[in-house]
């Protein structure tokens, strides 16, 4: 936050999802399950008054970025003064205060600091990310400030940012964030239920209306027949548009052919009916593809996660990779077994031909082609 103030922008104030905590005499953050509001100046005061008749308990946010880089990490570490010492990812100069004065010195991971010590449940140097954006609906010429400690939430950030440099997307648009509850396991193998951030552009959300009990997470447990009723209504929904586009295109050639019945000739005639058997091929191509669902897709892996579905009584995890094509479409893909250990060694970025094919109502591939691997990142 200090690095951010000193650039002179027009602050707004705070977005947080965690409040700070005395636990046995030690600060910690309870997580929250929506956003709130912050702002160390009271005359922005009114701003937080419109944030709260706007998105009381909310856990979603629509946001905008202004910029290219709207995300900043650092390594950073505090005592209870505050913030000691920082460095900026991608370089090894840093800086420390000392005598209550900055100073430049020399980041690497040999630090100390760096480094879990014996007893505790992390190193006293962590990762911390910085994400600026606009609030349209409160105020056009204020800039929010989101501090994320949360590793999997910054994560999440800079992954789906570092996707859009890759595929040439601008940054500067409209997004929601959103708040996502999993299941996560620590270095000493204990599991906890906690809250990470994520982001989507604002146009699939809403189109969506994701709401937060419906997110998908992680080691979630879902019915395909739930599935498969919501994917029937959308192929029900696509095949009536189709064959109404059907019935409209037959009503204006029946009525074509009735004004001009006298002047038609011999070669008209057959290019009318072929023209109308390379119509009805196209119609049943489509509708084929909706009922039997095969279909071959250039795409990019986007992310990967678990999930348990119920199959006759039994329940199995499957590897669900999230891949988008280059309209920027996002798809589900439920991952065969043969390809499951293929496709968990590959990162973001990863370019695919996927065969999908529509098995009661989800989207399983029938077939992979790795065309360009990134490799996954091991962390030491």
């Amino acid at each position: 936050m200090e690095q951010v103030t000193k650039t002179n922008l027009p602050l707004a104030g705070r977005i947080q999802h965690g409040e700070q905590q005395i636990i046995n005499h030690k600060k910690k953050v309870k997580e929250l399950g929506y956003f709130i509001a912050k702002s160390k100046n009271n005359n922005m005061n009114f701003l937080l008054n419109r944030f709260y008749e706007k998105h009381q308990k909310q856990n979603f946010l629509n946001i905008r970025f202004f910029d290219e880089t709207p995300l900043t990490i650092k390594k950073i570490r505090y005592n209870q003064s505050g913030a000691v010492c920082y460095c900026m990812t991608g370089t090894s100069k840093g800086k420390q205060k000392i005598s209550n004065k900055w100073q430049d010195i020399e980041c690497n991971s040999n630090c100390k600091y760096c480094i879990k010590q014996e007893g505790s449940s992390k190193p006293a140097c962590n990762y911390e990310g910085t994400l600026k954006f606009l609030l349209p609906d409160i105020s056009t010429d204020r800039i929010w400030i989101m501090k994320i400690t949360g590793q999997q939430s910054i994560s999440n950030l800079e992954e789906y940012i570092n996707f859009q440099k890759y595929l040439g997307n601008p940054l500067i648009g409209t997004y929601t964030i959103f708040l996502n509850q999993i299941e996560q396991t620590n270095s000493e193998g204990k599991k906890f239920n906690n809250i990470v951030l994520d982001i989507v552009k604002a146009e699939d959300f809403n189109s969506n209306n994701v709401s937060f009990s419906q997110i998908n997470t992680k080691n979630s447990s879902l019915s395909t027949d739930n599935v498969q009723t919501v994917d029937n209504s959308n192929q029900n929904q696509d095949k009536t548009q189709f064959e109404n586009n059907a019935t409209k295109e037959t009503s204006k050639t029946n009525k074509n052919s009735k004004n001009n019945t006298p002047k038609t000739t011999q070669a008209d005639n057959t290019n009318a009916v072929t023209n109308n058997e390379t119509t009805t091929k196209n119609l049943q191509s489509e509708q084929s593809k909706i009922t039997d669902g095969t279909y071959k897709e250039h795409c990019f892996l986007y992310d990967k996660e678990y999930k348990t579905f119920k199959k006759n009584g039994n329940e199995t995890e499957y590897l669900i990779a999230k891949v988008t094509d280059i309209n920027d479409k996002l798809t589900n893909v439920v991952i065969s077994p043969e390809f499951r250990t293929e496709i968990e060694d590959c990162d973001i970025g990863t370019e695919l031909i996927i065969e999908f094919k529509n098995f009661k109502g989800n989207i399983i591939s029938k077939n992979i082609e790795i065309l360009r691997k990134i490799p996954k990142k091991i962390v030491a």
